[in-house]
């Protein structure tokens, strides 16, 4: 019996150190799409034993119902637990773009669906900006991903996350305005995981993505 538990002691610990197994990251759709997939090859070259389940979710998963492993929230979080770490990984700087090529002071601004005003970009364009009349386009998207298509075909201007508009050649940065906008980005993960080393590997290469 003693030799059986200290083979399991050992298996257990083996697997904590081994940098293999499923690693459930949420995200918004866009984080996802614009800035994590472009990495993974980058990811998975080094660590070629995970599993990443990356979940594009608009609503924010509960850890501490364990819906995910990771998430990466955009704004300092609000719910937790006692068992669940939040660390401040990068903030999201912002500007105004519209499409690349085309002269866009007179071009409408997108901002977004009713649904999704709570929003620190779109709030901003609110208060900031003539937001009825000609100066509004006549598409109101309900993601960012959306905004930036719009954007992009044409449609009109919008603010936007530098890191992700930098990545997109059919934008262009505009010279005004100049919003005083930032978005935090934080990850949040189960403390009692945050050891296991499909865990680190994760949360050091989301990281380096953002840094």
């Amino acid at each position: 019996l003693e030799t059986s538990l200290n083979a399991l002691t050992s298996d257990l610990s083996g697997a904590g150190l081994a940098e293999e197994g499923m690693v459930r990251l949420s995200s918004v759709p866009v984080v996802n799409s614009r800035i994590l997939m472009p990495q993974v090859s980058r990811f998975f070259r080094r660590h070629p034993g995970i599993e990443l389940h990356l979940a594009s979710e608009i609503r924010n998963v509960s850890l501490t119902r364990r819906e995910t492993d990771m998430a990466i929230r955009l704004g300092r979080p609000r719910d937790g637990g006692h068992n669940v770490t939040a660390k401040r990984i990068a903030v999201l700087e912002h500007a105004a773009y519209g499409p690349a090529g085309v002269a866009a002071g007179d071009l409408p601004w997108i901002s977004y669906h009713e649904n999704m005003s709570f929003l620190p970009q779109a709030r901003w364009m609110s208060e900031h900006l003539k937001m009825s009349g000609p100066g509004i386009a006549g598409i109101r998207p309900s993601d960012l991903e959306g905004v930036i298509e719009a954007v992009a075909s044409g449609i009109g201007r919008s603010i936007i996350p530098k890191m992700i508009a930098e990545t997109d050649p059919r934008l262009q940065v505009l010279s005004e305005p100049k919003p005083d906008l930032q978005r935090e980005v934080w990850l949040l993960q189960h403390a009692d995981q945050a050891g296991l080393a499909r865990m680190l590997a994760v949360s050091r290469w989301i990281e380096s993505v953002f840094s």
